[in-house]
């Protein structure tokens, strides 16, 4: 794109990829978690939407580091 600073392609592709990962990730419904055990600690993208949401149709979006959703 003509007229934009050199860096916003390149996050532009980066936010790309994580985009692809987030929308590759399996789904999993609040109702199934029973305790903190269930849910997971490993760092990572996730995204909350409301039960019967559309595709894209999300609450919250974030970054879990270091003790995923635990924390």
């Amino acid at each position: 794109m003509p007229g934009l600073p050199a860096w916003i392609p390149k996050r532009q592709e980066k936010l790309r990829g994580i985009l692809q990962k987030l929308l590759a990730a399996p789904a999993y419904p609040f109702a199934e978690i029973r305790n903190r055990d269930d849910v997971s600690e490993e760092p990572g993208i996730y995204a909350i939407s409301l039960k019967g949401g559309g595709p894209g149709e999300y609450v919250h979006a974030g970054l879990a580091k270091v003790g995923g959703l635990r924390r």
